[in-house]
């Protein structure tokens, strides 16, 4: 199986987790099945766009599997039985709802990506260009994995008219001091990490790009509703990320990152007289929260403290020190939220960190393997 093939079953898979989550299914269908009429709060044009998107990547990867443009009609074929089914199941699941019209954008956006995957084919994924190009970073591919759990978990987009008007009265809101500078410096970090994870793949401008993209999708998402000054700050993080020179960034990030540590620590600077007890069991405050919401806090805390570590690590080239370093401060942080209003001091971050760190030092730094790809993904 090629890697072609191994990227197209992958995503059907995630397809199927998106489409059939929550995965609380009834014996009996609570819906009918394959309905033309749309549920409140939809609208036939979202519903046409985010499904043609949905399925778009399965044409362009499938396209990529067969190596051959004759395939295209049974891949839609077999693109529509896909749709079909999925719909079919989401009857029997009372938070989804089983559309016809789904299953004819899906088969749309499965064309779609068809006829893009053929002429790019051989321009975009040939042996050459990924033979010499492509260098994956393992380190940095965890944390923009972490970073993107955070952002979009559990990956299913809120459709319904009262999120998309939360989204909009969102953007008027002014943030605090923290969302802003945790806006402008996650995505500075995410944009150096994208050019690290692959390096020498991406044209100039590409990265700041595809941040701009991902911005404007986010507020979909349950923890996407931010005030349009904290996405104005994401936003010129990601082109400082892309466009400041890399060499600086390699040099000074790990500092810039350490004050931001101290920041996030100590706000809102609210110092109080009577101490407050420390929770020195780690992950009781997560566990109380919501599911999504822990979830999110968790690969947040893993995104920032791990970037720490790995900006630090990159600098002095100690990957122990710096770990040591980090969870020394998130210690002290959490002993000096004792005095600080509004804050919680348990020890679930320094654990966190070091968990990280551990992480970090286990992965390989690079894929020394990289030629391999070009043999996967050559036409045929």
């Amino acid at each position: 199986m090629t890697r072609a093939h191994r990227l197209l079953w992958l995503y059907i898979v995630l397809v199927l987790y998106l489409c059939l989550y929550p995965w609380n299914f009834q014996s009996v269908p609570v819906q009918p099945m394959w309905s033309w009429t749309l549920p409140p709060g939809r609208t036939l044009f979202v519903d046409a766009i985010l499904n043609l998107f949905l399925f778009l990547p399965v044409g362009f990867t499938g396209v990529l599997a067969t190596g051959r443009t004759w395939r295209a009609v049974p891949l839609l074929v077999c693109a529509a039985i896909l749709s079909a089914t999925i719909e079919g199941l989401q009857s029997f699941l009372p938070s989804r709802d089983s559309s016809a019209w789904d299953v004819i954008h899906n088969t749309m956006g499965t064309g779609i990506g068809i006829g893009l995957g053929i002429p790019l084919k051989q321009r975009m994924l040939t042996a050459a260009v990924l033979g010499t190009q492509f260098r994956l970073n393992f380190r940095a591919t965890l944390l923009l994995g972490c970073f993107l759990a955070a952002q979009l978990f559990p990956f299913i987009p809120r459709l319904r008219l009262p999120h998309l008007r939360a989204s909009l009265q969102a953007l008027v809101e002014p943030p605090d001091l923290l969302t802003f500078v945790s806006a402008f410096v996650s995505f500075l970090v995410v944009a150096h990490l994208m050019l690290s994870v692959a390096k020498n793949f991406w044209p100039p401008g590409a990265v700041a790009s595809v941040l701009l993209l991902f911005l404007a999708l986010r507020p979909l998402f349950s923890g996407g509703v931010q005030p349009g000054a904290a996405i104005l700050a994401a936003a010129c993080g990601a082109f400082a990320g892309e466009f400041l020179p890399q060499r600086f960034l390699k040099e000074w990030l790990g500092i810039a990152l350490l004050g931001y540590l101290v920041l996030r620590q100590l706000y809102p600077f609210h110092f109080v007289a009577l101490a407050k007890p420390v929770y020195w069991l780690p992950f009781d405050s997560i566990l109380q929260l919501s599911t999504e919401s822990g979830v999110r806090i968790l690969f947040e805390k893993s995104f920032v403290y791990g970037a720490l570590i790995w900006a630090l690590a990159n600098t002095h080239k100690k990957l122990i020190l710096a770990i040591a370093v980090s969870a020394f401060l998130l210690v002290a942080g959490e002993l000096a939220q004792q005095w600080i209003k509004g804050r919680t001091p348990d020890m679930l971050d320094p654990v966190l960190a070091i968990l990280m760190g551990v992480l970090l030092m286990v992965l390989p730094r690079g894929y020394p393997g990289a030629s391999r790809i070009s043999s996967d993904t050559a036409p045929g």
